[in-house]
């Protein structure tokens, strides 16, 4: 499965005793289509979000969260989510989707007062 870099960041955060820590934040995904079953062509999509600290030019990674897509549970959760079946969200409201069908948001409207 070819694996897609969805972002890099750099960021400043403040540790422990406020000392400054520089970091990079790494979103990986890989998409992947269900080939039998009820959700057959079903986009699957995992990944995980790597934050690495950086410390005089030396790269650590620190933590790693990752979303697999070998439980069928998840699948089963993501398809339930993206067809609009349990919690009435679909998925056009996420970035992930075809952004025409994506519903558009007037941030003026969202931050007056």
């Amino acid at each position: 499965l070819k694996l897609e870099v969805h972002n890099v960041k750099h960021a400043f955060r403040l540790g422990r005793e406020d000392r400054q820590l520089e970091q990079v934040i790494i979103s990986l995904t890989q998409t992947h289509r269900v080939e039998k079953g009820q959700y057959k062509n079903f986009k699957f999509r995992s990944g995980c979000t790597m934050i690495v600290n950086i410390l005089n030019d030396e790269m650590k990674l620190q933590y790693i969260v990752r979303k697999k897509f070998d439980k069928e549970s998840r699948l089963l959760r993501q398809a339930e989510y993206q067809l609009g079946l349990g919690a009435g969200i679909t998925m056009p409201m996420s970035a992930y989707d075809d952004p025409r069908k994506s519903v558009s948001v007037n941030f003026q409207h969202l931050h007056s007062h």
